[in-house]
């Protein structure tokens, strides 16, 4: 996968951003168990993010925030999520 941050002496967040073939960001991310995350997706709002393939909306560990300096701003629980967003 990509770079690790570390958040404590035992939990990683690990991350990859890349793009897809149609010009679109992708992020993958890993959280660890017992954690969230605040994930900033560039996009103009939330209807352009999705995850996994389905809009970032309907999942139901997937809680959006807010739209802030173009960037959607959600909130996630413990797991592996790839987000992408058309730009």
């Amino acid at each position: 996968m990509g770079p690790m941050r570390k958040l404590s002496r035992r939990t990683f967040v690990r991350a990859a951003i890349g793009a897809t073939a149609a010009n679109a960001f992708m992020l993958s991310i890993s959280v660890p168990a017992n954690t969230t995350a605040t994930v900033f997706v560039p996009a103009p709002s939330a209807g352009h993010v999705t995850e996994s393939g389905i809009a970032a909306a309907s999942r139901t560990a997937v809680r959006f925030l807010r739209c802030e300096d173009g960037q959607a701003v959600y909130e996630v629980q413990s797991s592996t999520w790839l987000f992408q967003a058309s730009l």
